[in-house]
């Protein structure tokens, strides 16, 4: 492809242009290549597939994992949170997500380089990715018409899925609060066939160890977050190794990928 690029811009007589045109074909063509590669590991044989595949917390870690190997493309509401409670998703499934970024229950708790990070009093979530400028306000309107976007899209995907996975972290529920969330998930979403990946850390397991509760609920333990890397503020990635074994297990249907790959 490289060679027909340059013969193609052989024939453009300007030398600026010429440049500009074959660092833009490769361009195009690096992206299409990238693309294709995605697509050859998305859909892979050998694994369990669904047509759509979710993060639900309540970490960034997860989001962050999943689109590194291929699994999410979009962004939805519990991509980028941390700390909301059980009792607090399940409390949003039940009500449309009512009250989830009420002004009010909006506290910031500390200034980063980059960032406010802001807790909500109310669902006990911590926006850390959300608002940027010194003060909520400034961010807010910003801030609450992405989110009523992204749960506007987290709704219209589920629903018009034929199988979704929803992926949720959480080290302190019991399965009876699991069997709570996915009945929820099921009851909101009654048209959708619903799976539900359920990831606990344990620092002592060092390879993927699945606990299977039944009822569409897939548990399973390993060292979710020793970080091997080098840069200490990378910690929050997680254990890249273990993580990449686990979602090895799963990858989207071919309508699920272009389905995530479409623009809106």
């Amino acid at each position: 492809m490289k060679f027909i690029i340059r013969f193609i811009c052989m024939f453009i007589p300007v030398k600026s242009l010429r440049q500009r045109t074959r660092s833009a074909l490769n361009n195009h063509w690096k992206k299409q290549r990238d693309k294709a590669s995605k697509f050859l590991r998305s859909v892979m044989p050998g694994r369990k597939k669904f047509d759509l595949i979710v993060p639900i917390g309540d970490r960034c870690q997860i989001s962050f994992q999943m689109r590194q190997n291929n699994l999410q493309f979009k962004s939805y509401p519990f991509d980028w949170l941390l700390n909301g409670s059980l009792d607090a998703l399940i409390t949003l499934l039940n009500n449309d997500f009512a009250h989830f970024l009420d002004r009010q229950d909006m506290e910031p708790v500390e200034r980063r380089p980059v960032n406010l990070v802001v807790k909500n009093n109310h669902t006990g979530y911590w926006h850390l990715h959300d608002f940027e400028c010194d003060t909520i306000d400034e961010d807010y309107q910003s801030v609450y018409e992405k989110y009523i976007r992204r749960f506007a899209r987290f709704d219209r995907h589920v629903n018009n899925a034929k199988t979704v996975l929803f992926v949720y972290r959480n080290d302190s529920v019991r399965p009876d609060d699991i069997r709570k969330l996915i009945a929820v998930l099921k009851k909101r979403y009654p048209c959708t066939k619903i799976t539900l990946l359920w990831i606990t850390a344990d620092t002592e397991k060092q390879t993927i160890t699945p606990v299977f509760h039944g009822d569409g609920i897939i548990h399973t333990e390993f060292d979710c977050d020793t970080f091997y890397g080098e840069w200490e503020t990378s910690k929050w990635e997680g254990n890249w190794n273990l993580y990449k074994k686990l979602f090895n297990k799963y990858a989207l249907t071919l309508r699920g990928y272009f389905a995530e790959n479409t623009k809106e």
